[in-house]
């Protein structure tokens, strides 16, 4: 499944941010991953929102074209054709050029063009809801999975002070 492999590399790229700000930086300490970047940086990354954006754009481009197919159209075609033959052994040329330019304006289209726009808005508006239903779930696996790292990051501090306080009694 295509989001299952998403929420797999986006676990992927959270947890290996996480472990690159957990290595010591030269002389620096520790850099820490806040909640917003995590999820910054997921939203970037996640292909799943990038090909929702293009969606919205393709959504919002028919619709362009829906409004546009009311105003009036313009089409220019043009011909050009080498005479030759017995028929034309009398005439004084031996090319003919044809132009024809014409305009429409729709008149009256029993409500089409209107439905069409109306159906390409419809378009526009789920597209963009499905674009922020995948952000938010982005955003809600991504809370969650940080929220799971800094509890195993808890409780590994909690087991090395145990560690600790149990060499110490030890000794």
């Amino acid at each position: 499944n295509v989001n299952q492999h998403g929420c797999k590399r986006i676990r992927w790229l959270l947890l290996s941010a996480l472990a690159i700000c957990q290595l010591p930086a030269a002389a620096a300490g520790t850099a820490d991953l806040t909640l917003a970047d995590s999820i910054q940086m997921a939203l970037n990354n996640n292909h799943s929102i990038k090909e929702s954006a293009i969606d919205l754009e393709s959504a919002q481009w028919k619709l362009a074209e829906a409004v546009r197919s009311k105003g009036m159209t313009v089409s220019w075609s043009s011909s050009a054709e080498r005479l030759g033959g017995g028929l034309y052994e009398n005439v004084d040329y031996n090319r003919e050029f044809a132009n024809a330019l014409e305009a429409s304006l729709p008149v009256y289209t029993s409500g089409k063009l209107e439905s069409q726009i109306k159906s390409s808005r419809y378009g526009v508006e789920a597209t963009a809801f499905t674009t922020e239903n995948e952000r938010q779930r982005i955003r809600e696996l991504v809370a969650t999975d940080y929220f799971t790292i800094l509890k195993y990051r808890s409780d590994v501090q909690v087991y090395e002070d145990s560690v600790r306080d149990l060499k110490e009694h030890l000794r």
